[in-house]
């Protein structure tokens, strides 16, 4: 494992701070959207037909695509955990275990946020 290798959540999220340069605490919230936005995009143009690796060259090109822009959402929801004074990694947790709770419980599937 090299310098750069990212070791969890809490890793990756100092070293991002590093990039966040905006005025004002919600830039965040509203880059998340955006993100996101371009994220489903790609998928959009595949949907109604575009060729992807006629536009990215290849499949390994779309795939890095992808995977950019994932990441551009990973930085954005970093920052938002850290105007929200949590964490990737406490959110990872509270998911895992919400979902595991669902499980016990036989209602994974299903509707409604506290189900």
């Amino acid at each position: 494992m090299n310098e750069d290798t990212i070791t969890g959540f809490n890793d990756y999220s100092q070293r991002a701070k590093f990039f966040a340069i905006y005025k004002g605490d919600s830039y965040p919230f509203f880059g998340l959207v955006e993100e996101v936005g371009e994220f489903m995009g790609l998928f959009a143009k595949a949907h109604r037909g575009d060729d992807m690796v006629a536009r990215f060259g290849s499949e390994d090109a779309v795939q890095e695509a992808v995977v950019k822009e994932l990441g551009d959402v990973l930085w954005m929801l970093s920052a938002v955990c850290h105007e929200m004074g949590t964490s990737l990694e406490e959110i990872a947790n509270t998911n895992i275990e919400k979902l595991q709770d669902r499980a016990t419980r036989g209602v994974i599937k299903g509707t409604g946020d506290n189900r």
